[in-house]
């Protein structure tokens, strides 16, 4: 049996979120190879995220040229509309973006939004 782990924001994104208002308590800790990591999931980020700024982030997942991947996105609630990260995205051309999962499509949207939407 698989063992789940939580993922957490990057240290980059931490700051981002602390810069941006987030008033969560965010404290360092260390994981299993003693690097410090923030305690703040990529859940607490997103909920916060469509709280505080209407921004619900979902990424969607995508066939590539190879196989199938997640595409960073995030839906504005306030006007209802949805929005790829990327102003020149192309589904033809989505080997470019897409990420291998959902997880990492989530970390890429989070921090578009909180270094160009907020």
């Amino acid at each position: 049996m698989a063992t789940i782990k939580e993922d957490y924001v990057s240290s980059e994104i931490a700051e981002l979120l602390r810069e941006k208002g987030f008033d969560g308590k965010i404290h360092t800790t260390f994981d299993e190879e003693g690097y410090t990591q923030p305690s703040i999931t990529l859940q607490m980020a997103m909920k916060w995220l469509r709280i505080e700024h209407n921004i619900h982030i979902e990424p969607h997942i995508v066939k590539t040229k190879c196989s199938y991947g997640y595409m960073p996105n995030y839906i504005d609630l306030k006007e209802l509309k949805q929005h790829f990260p990327f102003d020149e995205f192309d589904f033809a051309n989505a080997d470019k973006y897409v990420c291998l999962t959902p997880d990492k499509a989530c970390e890429v949207t989070i921090k578009y939004c909180l270094e160009r939407i907020i």
